[in-house]
């Protein structure tokens, strides 16, 4: 479904693009680190297990347009909603991805 973005929502996505790309490029930079850090048997920061989340949402930005927009684009009044209720199915489907990622690299972290 192709959806219809005004000129200001243009602008929006484009920011939207770029905090995605720098989700992606922060995420496999932490991804990188915890996982060079667990081979080699040193300690990591907690934090670093989000990489893997951070690379994916960071794509579905680049992808996709946000929940925001989407809602904006279907006539709906995105500020009146409670951030969960704003979420849309593709959203859901990108949160249930992160959160299994996160999961893949946790059990693969502890197995090295």
């Amino acid at each position: 479904m192709k959806l219809n973005l005004k000129a200001n929502s243009m602008k929006e996505r484009w920011k939207e693009q770029l905090y995605g790309a720098f989700a992606v490029i922060v995420g496999t930079y932490l991804t990188y680190i915890v996982w060079n850090s667990a081979v080699n048997n040193e300690s990591y920061l907690s934090i670093g297990i989000a990489g893997p989340a951070f690379i994916i949402v960071g794509l579905a930005l680049l992808i996709i347009p946000s929940y925001r927009l989407e809602r904006i684009a279907k006539g709906e009044q995105p500020d009146q909603a409670q951030a969960v209720k704003m979420l849309t199915p593709k959203w859901w489907v990108v949160l249930g991805i992160c959160l299994l990622s996160e999961l893949l690299f946790y059990i693969a972290l502890h197995s090295i």
